[in-house]
């Protein structure tokens, strides 16, 4: 027993088996451990715990792997999402700044490349989150140097598109008050208004996709010149 080595990562193909049935049943699911989600980097070998032989089905381990969510102790939807985002916009090689105000609005992403998410400095840890989903849906349309900013639409159209596609986003991972917060943060009706065009469900089908697959670069980033939305 213990023969676990620190330079592997220990995984065990659960299937559809609940997590919290693992917990304590092996060696590297103790009360008090984290397990993980993960995507295997190279290639699988057996594990190295002979206890676990009878098993050697559904025990393997590896070098390196992508963690995608930790799942015990299960994640709050803030935690997880959070987790998630920040993946995405280090894939971005976003550089994250904060300001003391914008002229409009609580944040904004700038299509250079490298790209810059701005924040407006008071935000909360919650609402970072909450803009950052947002600056994401601009992001899936305008990636790392686009040059293909246009004022109007902006206003008139996309930014009111992001809106609708950012709440729907959150609400996918389990963060529910996206509506709620950017209104009392000052956010128009008209932007927050029930469109959901083309231009939202493109965001949204973007956005969700690179979101469940954090350790996969998203499709949409192409370099290309820049822009400020």
């Amino acid at each position: 027993m213990g023969q676990y080595r620190l330079d592997r990562v220990c995984i065990f193909q659960s299937g559809n088996a609940p997590i919290r049935d693992q917990v304590g049943r092996f060696q590297f699911t103790q009360n008090g451990e984290s397990i993980f989600e993960v995507e295997p980097i190279g290639a699988l070998e057996q594990d190295p715990d002979r206890t676990t032989q009878h098993l050697a089905t559904a025990f393997r381990c590896c070098q390196r792997a992508w963690v995608l969510r930790r799942v015990w102790p299960a994640m709050l939807p803030d935690e997880e999402l959070t987790q998630r985002v920040d993946v995405i916009l280090r894939h971005l090689k976003c550089l994250v700044a904060r300001v003391d105000r914008l002229e409009n609005g609580i944040s904004m992403y700038v299509s250079t490349d490298p790209p810059r998410v701005l924040y407006v400095d008071s935000l909360t840890s919650h609402e970072r989150l909450l803009a950052s989903v947002h600056e994401l849906t601009h992001a899936a349309l305008h990636p790392p140097g686009s040059d293909d900013y246009d004022e109007d639409e902006y206003h008139h159209h996309e930014e009111p598109s992001a809106h609708v596609a950012a709440a729907r986003i959150c609400a996918h991972f389990g963060v529910l008050d996206y509506t709620d917060v950017m209104r009392k943060r000052g956010v128009s009706e008209h932007h927050l208004g029930p469109q959901n065009d083309t231009m939202a469900e493109m965001m949204f089908q973007r956005v969700t996709a690179a979101l469940s697959r954090p350790h996969l670069q998203p499709e949409w980033v192409q370099p290309r010149g820049p822009q400020a939305v």
